[in-house]
């Protein structure tokens, strides 16, 4: 601990209000589907990243004014990975410099792919101590496919277990509802990349949405921050917006009704955030303004609605859209016949001779439908 002191020391000194932690290699692909300018931009954001150490080093290192990399030994000297308890354990050591890193934040967020034993067993950790600082604390994690094997649903499920209750606000990407948004329209070897632009457009939901300005000069980092404190689960669909009339709308409707969830839908949600990325070549004015109306149509005119816009600085960047949903009210829908319990029939004492069982049987059912004397 003493040889990191320093570093540590040089880390806070970039921390900001608003800091994102990716854990685990595939969390990193998704940080590196955005340029390097595109995060040294963004001065009021932290960018934390927690990797496995290579050549068995580990230790902390200041990549940026307001970003750092926690190296964390992983495997063992057979290089055979770690269980999970044993990578919890390994993370142990940085939990004094990850709490000076996020003090006095107020938004952190965990992007990470749950499954290996890395992410899943340093995610809980990393969300104890954000949640120990007082911060809103946001989980944006990634489920692995059933076609994973029983190993990695395990470990995500350990996983949530000791990281759900860290968290303010909880959204879950299922890999299997991911592929089949994918399916149709990608090959497999572009899979990968596609999925880490999916989940960085969520992120930038919530990022970009808070700390970016929109049409004033100031941003809305409390009202965003208000949206996911004490949260619980959130509903999310994100999808890209088609230049042209209704544009928008249909993205939001798109959203609605296709969400990243097997069977929760947004009907019923009490609050909706709806982040708009404008895209490099912005949106028609009159498109942006039917977008919170729109919302209220279709989900009720109580709904509370708010419309986070922010500006695209990537070239050629198409816009997008993010609708978070929180305060889901269960619904049944209409044509769904709940299962009625049935007795199983009344049998005749099986200590019974086999004859008196026969006749005894026999005698009650045909009382139990004998009714004329009632």
């Amino acid at each position: 601990m003493e040889a990191i002191e320093p570093v540590r020391e040089s880390c806070c000194q970039g921390v900001s209000l608003f800091n994102v932690f990716v854990i685990g290699m595939d969390a990193y692909h998704v940080q590196s589907s955005l340029t390097s300018a595109y995060w040294s931009s963004r001065k009021a954001l932290g960018l934390i990243s927690v990797l496995p150490a290579q050549d068995g080093e580990d230790g902390i290192e200041v990549t940026g004014a307001n970003s750092a990399v926690i190296h964390v030994q992983s495997v063992t000297g057979g290089h055979e990975p770690h269980d999970l308890v044993s990578v919890r354990n390994s993370m142990k050591q940085y939990r004094d410099a990850v709490q000076e890193m996020v003090q006095g934040a107020q938004v952190n967020i965990l992007c990470a792919t749950l499954g290996d034993s890395f992410s899943s067993g340093i995610t809980p950790v990393v969300s104890q101590v954000s949640a120990q600082s007082g911060a809103v604390t946001v989980g944006l994690l990634a489920l692995p496919h059933p076609d994973d094997g029983h190993k990695y649903m395990h470990h995500s499920k350990w996983a949530l277990e000791y990281t759900r209750p860290n968290l303010d606000a909880l959204i879950m990407l299922p890999m299997e509802i991911i592929y089949n948004v994918f399916s149709g329209s990608t090959m497999t070897q572009n899979m990968g990349e596609r999925i880490s632009e999916m989940i960085s457009q969520v992120l930038r939901g919530i990022t970009d949405a808070m700390i970016m300005p929109g049409f004033r000069t100031c941003s809305r980092p409390d009202d965003i921050a208000g949206f996911f404190r004490g949260a619980g689960e959130i509903l999310v669909g994100c999808q890209a917006i088609e230049y042209g009339p209704n544009g928008p709308c249909d993205a939001i409707h798109r959203c609605i009704h296709h969400p990243f969830h097997a069977l929760r839908r947004f009907e019923g949600a009490q609050k909706v955030l709806v982040s708009v990325c404008c895209g490099e070549a912005g949106l028609p004015m009159e498109e942006y303004l039917r977008i919170g109306q729109f919302c209220r149509n279709e989900l009720g005119n109580e709904t509370d609605v708010l419309v986070g816009p922010f500006p695209s600085d990537r070239r050629g960047e198409k816009p997008f859209v993010v609708v978070f949903g929180r305060d889901l009210i269960e619904k049944r829908r209409d044509g769904f016949d709940y299962p009625v319990a049935e007795l199983p029939p009344e049998k005749a004492p099986p200590r019974l001779p086999a004859y008196y069982r026969k006749y005894y049987g026999a005698s009650r059912s045909v009382m139990g439908h004998d009714v004329s004397n009632f």
